[in-house]
């Protein structure tokens, strides 16, 4: 679909725009949405919005994953923000979003030192039986 910005032309226009909602999947346990996923696309690039609470509280030490994104990933590193309630993070903000080029998945990393990729959130860092974790990230799609 194409949107025009005003104006008449090319030049105006918005090319393959969509939106709708999408259901994530989780690598480890249950979830259930307090915000439901939704995405705007625009071109090759996605902006995803959304709420899961993690209704589970495991000691698993691997890295929480969401999977099944709208769009497969063009490039290895999304921005995004994430804001956690319930978990025993500590002053650990988790606000880097790291996806792999050629799938749909996505893992959550806290702020690097300068040298890494910054340390992945686990889910023993839940220390709820229900944790809320709500996101928002933009990411280049292939096309």
């Amino acid at each position: 679909m194409s949107i025009f910005l005003g104006g008449t032309g090319s030049s105006n226009e918005l090319h393959d725009y969509e939106e709708g909602t999408w259901t994530p999947t989780i690598n480890n346990g249950t979830f259930s949405g307090f915000l439901q996923p939704v995405y705007t696309k625009v071109g090759d690039i996605c902006y995803l919005h959304g709420g899961l609470l993690f209704t589970n509280n495991t000691t698993s030490s691997s890295e929480v994953q969401i999977s099944n994104l709208p769009f497969t990933g063009a490039s290895s590193q999304y921005t995004g923000t994430v804001w956690l309630r319930r978990t025993n993070t500590g002053n650990k903000p988790y606000v880097c979003v790291i996806g792999q080029s050629g799938n749909t998945t996505v893992s959550v990393h806290h702020f690097s030192n300068g040298n890494d990729m910054g340390g992945s959130l686990i889910y023993s860092d839940f220390d709820n039986a229900n944790t809320y974790f709500q996101f928002s990230i933009t990411y280049k799609v292939t096309t």
